[in-house]
C-alpha cells in the first residue's frame, strides 16, 4: 500500500478559517465604529460644556444676558448676547445626529448668580447611541448619561 503525504490544507479547512477571520473582523469593525462615534460625542460634549461655562461666566460678570440658542434643523447652536444680540460663537454637530429638547427650553440661560433659569433635559441621538444631557437645579452645569 502506498501512503500519500498531505502537502497542504483542504478547501473546507481554508473556508472554515476564512469564515472565522471574517466573523472576528466584523465584530471588531462594529466595536471600532461604536467607539469612534462615542469619541466624536465626547469631543462635542467637552466643547459644549466649555461653552456652558463661558455662558455662565459672562452672565455672572456682566449685566448682559447671554444664552445658547439651538437650531436643530440647521445642526448648530450659537452663544448669543441677549435675545436679539449678535452671535458670539457658532458650533455645529454632525448631520446624522438628532438633538431634541425633552424638557429643556430651546435657550439655555443663567441668572446673575450662576443658576440655570430653566433646568431640563435634552437628548442627543448619534448613529450608535442615545445620550441624555441633564441640566439640574442649582449651580451644577450639566452631565450626560448614555441610554
Amino acid at each position: 500500500m502506498f501512503l500519500r503525504k498531505q502537502l497542504g490544507f483542504s478547501l473546507i479547512e481554508l473556508l472554515i478559517v476564512l469564515t472565522l477571520i471574517n466573523v472576528l473582523w466584523l465584530i471588531s469593525a462594529n466595536h471600532y465604529h461604536k467607539k469612534l462615534n462615542h469619541i466624536a460625542f465626547e469631543q462635542w460634549y467637552q466643547q459644549f460644556e466649555l461653552d456652558i461655562i463661558e455662558l455662565q461666566k459672562h452672565t455672572m460678570v456682566t449685566n448682559i444676558t447671554y444664552h445658547i440658542q439651538f437650531y436643530p434643523s440647521s445642526n448648530r447652536y450659537e452663544l448669543r448676547q441677549g435675545p436679539f444680540g449678535e452671535g458670539l460663537v457658532r458650533r455645529e454637530w454632525p448631520e446624522e445626529w438628532k438633538i431634541t429638547m425633552l424638557t429643556l427650553q430651546n435657550q439655555i440661560r443663567f441668572t446673575r448668580t450662576g443658576t440655570i433659569r430653566s433646568p431640563g433635559t435634552m437628548q442627543v441621538k448619534t448613529n450608535t447611541a442615545i445620550y441624555h444631557i441633564y441640566f439640574p437645579f442649582g449651580k451644577a452645569r450639566c452631565y450626560y448619561i448614555e441610554i
